[in-house]
């Protein structure tokens, strides 16, 4: 897989770490769903640009469920 950047090159060699490149950039493999209240907005994707759609919705909805003597709407 080579990944270009500022006109140079990094190269790197997925099958000797025996993943494959797109595995690594799968949710389950950076996040940890558990720990975010917004896990829900992750629900039928694969990978974190699929959310990028969901996200002003999520937050309306997350904003909402926040209780109110804690946090202030603006």
């Amino acid at each position: 897989v080579i990944f270009p950047i500022h006109k140079q090159y990094i190269t790197i060699d997925t099958r000797k770490r025996g993943m494959n490149m797109t595995e690594h950039l799968k949710i389950h493999s950076l996040f940890d769903l558990k720990e975010t209240i917004a896990a829900e907005v992750f629900e039928g994707c694969t990978y974190p640009w699929e959310v990028l759609s969901k996200i002003k919705d999520a937050i309306l909805q997350i904003g909402n469920s926040l209780p109110e003597e804690e946090y202030r709407k603006a």
